[in-house]
Order: C-alpha cells, then sequence, then structure tokens
C-alpha cells in the first residue's frame, strides 16, 4: 500500500483523504501526506504531525513505524555551504538563485538550528577550488551548488572528501562519479522532450517544427527530434527563423508551403487552358498534426498571429514554458491564445508557501527582471531538497545521500526527483493561453523523462 501511495500526487492524496475520511485507507493515505509534508516543514512541526496522527490510528499497522521516528526526530543542527559566483558577470544568476533559498530558509528555519554559510566561488577555476577547500576543511553536511559548468566540471574530478553536494547545472556528460553528487538545473531540453512526450500520448504522430537559428534553438530541436524519433513519430516539417526579425511572413509561408500550392494551381490551369480564381489564402499543408514552437515570448507573439493569417490557426500549437513572461499583461498574452505550453508550478499554480516567497523576494527586490523569477524558484527548490533531504534522513534513519537519491518533492520548478545517475528530473503541468489568461489543462502532468 505505501509503494503504491508513493507515486500518487499529493493533490490526488488529499482529495482521497476528503472523500474516505477515516474508513480504509485513511491513515495509510494520512501517513503518506505527513511523510510528504516532513520534508518541507520544520521538524517541530512534524514532530506534532507524527504525534496527532498517533493520537488518531493508535493500534495502525504503522503506528510502531511512526513511533520509531518520532524518537528520531531531533532538532539536530545541519551546516549547509552555498557556493555562488557573487563576484563575477554570474552575479545577477547567483543572487536571483541566493534569493530564493533565503526565501526558504527564512520561512520555515531561520530558528530550527540550521547554519548557511554563503561562499563566493567568484566564477573562476581558482573560487571554486579554494571554496571546495573550505568545505571540506569546515565540517559542513551538505552543499549547494557550484553553478558554473567549470566548476561543476571539477566536481566530476575531484569529489573526494566532500559531503553530499547538489549543483545548480545539468551537464550533458554527467557522469555521476561519485553516489554524493547531484545536479539540479532549468534544463530547456528537458522541457523540449516532455512536449515530445505529451504530443505523442495525445494522439499527435507528424509534427512540424519550428526553431531560433541559435544555438539555444538548434539545442531545443535537438532534443526534442531525439524523444520523438525514441517515441516513433515523424517529423514533416523542419524551419529556423531569425529571432532578431519581426515579420516571419516568408518562413511561415515555405514551412506551410504556401506558395507550392499556388504554384500547383497556377499549373493545373494551364495544363486545362482554363481561368482558375486564385485564392484569397492558399489551404496550408495536411500532414501535419501539431507544431512544435521553440520559441521565446516575444517570438510566439509574433508568429502565432501570423499562423492565424495564413490560415493555419487550427494547427495545435505546443511550446515550452520559455513562451511565458511572468510580467506580461493579458492583452500581451491575447496574441498567444491557443498555444499549449508547459509551466513551472511557481507560476502557474503555486503552493502557498511558493506563493509568499515570491511575494517577499517581489516587495524586497523590486528592481529585479521578470526573467530572474524562474531563478528565484529554482534556488527556493534547491535549498527545499537538500533540507528536505535532512528532514527524511532524521525521520528514516537514512544518510544524507540516500536520502536526497529517494526524496519527491512538488516544488516550484515542478514534481522533482533524482534519477539513477543522480540528477533531478522536472515534472511540470501544461497551461493554455485563452483569451489572454493562463488556463491550467487539468490532469496534463508531463512525464518526468
Amino acid at each position: 500500500i505505501r509503494y503504491l501511495l508513493r507515486t500518487m500526487p499529493e493533490q490526488m492524496l488529499a482529495e482521497r483523504i476528503e472523500a474516505v475520511g477515516e474508513a480504509f485507507p485513511g491513515g495509510y493515505l494520512r501517513f503518506e501526506r505527513m511523510m510528504r509534508q516532513a520534508v518541507r516543514q520544520p521538524l517541530a512541526r512534524t514532530r506534532t504531525n507524527m504525534q496527532e496522527w498517533l493520537d488518531r490510528y493508535p493500534a495502525h499497522p504503522l503506528a510502531a513505524i511512526v513511533r520509531d521516528r518520532l524518537k528520531r526526530v531531533q532538532e539536530t543542527p545541519l551546516r549547509l555551504a552555498v557556493l555562488l559566483p557573487l563576484d563575477s558577470r554570474y552575479a545577477p544568476v547567483a543572487e536571483a538563485l541566493l534569493r530564493g533559498m533565503l526565501a526558504a530558509y527564512y520561512q520555515t528555519d531561520h530558528a530550527a538550528g540550521i547554519e548557511v554559510a554563503i561562499l563566493d566561488t567568484q566564477g573562476s577555476a581558482t573560487g571554486a577550488r579554494e571554496a571546495l577547500a573550505t568545505v571540506r576543511n569546515g565540517d559542513f553536511h551538505a552543499v549547494i551548488g557550484p553553478l558554473t559548468q567549470p566548476a561543476v566540471g571539477r566536481l566530476t574530478e575531484d569529489a573526494a572528501g566532500l559531503p553530499p553536494v547538489l549543483a545548480l547545472n545539468t551537464t550533458r556528460n554527467w557522469a555521476q562519479s561519485a553516489d554524493s553528487l547531484f545536479q539540479f538545473g532549468l534544463d530547456p531540453e528537458e522541457e523540449a522532450a516532455q512536449a515530445a512526450a505529451f504530443a505523442y500520448r495525445v494522439g499527435h504522430r507528424r509534427a512540424g517544427v519550428l526553431f531560433p537559428d541559435t544555438d539555444w534553438g538548434r539545442r531545443m530541436v535537438a532534443a526534442f527530434q531525439e524523444r520523438w524519433a525514441e517515441l516513433g513519430g515523424s517529423t514533416r516539417a523542419l524551419q529556423s527563423f531569425d529571432p532578431e526579425e519581426r515579420d516571419h511572413s516568408d518562413i511561415l509561408k515555405a514551412f506551410l508551403q504556401l506558395d507550392k500550392v499556388s504554384e500547383r494551381r497556377r499549373n493545373l490551369a494551364a495544363t486545362l487552358d482554363i481561368s482558375l480564381p486564385e485564392y484569397e489564402t492558399p489551404p496550408r499543408r495536411g500532414d501535419l498534426d501539431f507544431l512544435f514552437l521553440a520559441s521565446e515570448t516575444l517570438n510566439a507573439r509574433l508568429i502565432k498571429p501570423q499562423l492565424e493569417f495564413f490560415a493555419a490557426g487550427d494547427l495545435p500549437v505546443l511550446a515550452t514554458s520559455h513562451v511565458h513572461n511572468p510580467g506580461d499583461t493579458r492583452s500581451d498574452r491575447r496574441d498567444m491564445d491557443g498555444i499549449r505550453f508547459l509551466q513551472l508550478p511557481w507560476f502557474l499554480d503555486p503552493r502557498p508557501e511558493h506563493r509568499r516567497a515570491d511575494e517577499t523576494i517581489a516587495a524586497s527586490y523590486p528592481d529585479q527582471g521578470d526573467s530572474l523569477a524562474r531563478l528565484n524558484a529554482m534556488g527556493y527548490d534547491a535549498y527545499s531538497l537538500v533540507v528536505g533531504a535532512w528532514r527524511r534522513s532524521l525521520i528514516l534513519d537514512d544518510d544524507l545521500t540516500t536520502a536526497l537519491s529517494r526524496i519527491r518533492l512538488e516544488g516550484g520548478t515542478g514534481g522533482l526527483a533524482a534519477d539513477e545517475d543522480g540528477r533531478f528530473r522536472r515534472r511540470l503541468q501544461w497551461a493554455v493561453y485563452r483569451y489572454g489568461r493562463i488556463v491550467p489543462l487539468p490532469g496534463m502532468l508531463a512525464p518526468g523523462e
């Protein structure tokens, strides 16, 4: 029963608890929810929850387990090192991440005996080496960071003597050189792969792909194509565009093969020696089930109306979270009506603690750009993963590395869980632009890839 409940989303747990009340399996459901909550709340609250559960179910089959865990939950200090390139060209990113971490800390742990030491790697190999030496000599229990690719690469070469580390970057050729090394990032390629899986799951088989002619765009397409091919889908059209241009008419005509339709009509008229009226808008190609649009917000706002103009408004469009800018107004978003896109729960359906953290950061740092808000969410989740794993290790009597490998977190950046290589995968939710509003698609969670 417990194994099956571990796979149930937390919202579904709450709904089932409400439905069954005290009947079977209410005690199991409440136990599982209590364990989920334990990874993100102060230990004092977890002790209270455990005692309340025992008072409610003193003869339950799980009661012995809960009593044993209750004895182990202590206010044990945690020494946590955060490695960030604060004095470097990466400072805006590092500061946004740190703001998210501190928001999580002050919401739950500032009085819980947790010590957080912030070490500046200065964005250099030397700075990273010195910060790691400080960690080795400082009796730290866990590390969040470093951030830059060179510093993360150094970890894989020199992990000896380090406590569990959650690196704030993803590498393409990640090899977990030590069980205690983990990586976590907002990998755009992961979202592209999830878009492919979603498209296949809803019955699409023939894809069209539009992408910016940039390194980011080519990486997105490669990730989408790899997953799409694994699933058995086919790509019928692949077209790049210049992200600096505002008029994509010629690109879209080629993509939709409108010129070919008009040419065939002219050839038919010449062959039959008759006069055929010209199309106002030639019918688009009929061999596409959907369009995967690898794009950021500005280009999406330009491309979607132009698809409508060329009578391709009925072509389903799937995109990633990058088509959403938190600072956009409803009128800004109307041009993207109909686009279905992945989104971070931090923006789409935030938990109360995420909403409070976002409001606190916005009030404290009003000049922070909208584009950095997702990094606030990442920082909040990075802290929550490590400290949640620490809490889990106390409750379950696991070592911290094992607890981090097993933790499941409904985070601001998605549903989070580590794969066998120590890489945290994100499960995002789907939404759609409708009349300029962002509407969640119920039950449309993207599976972890």
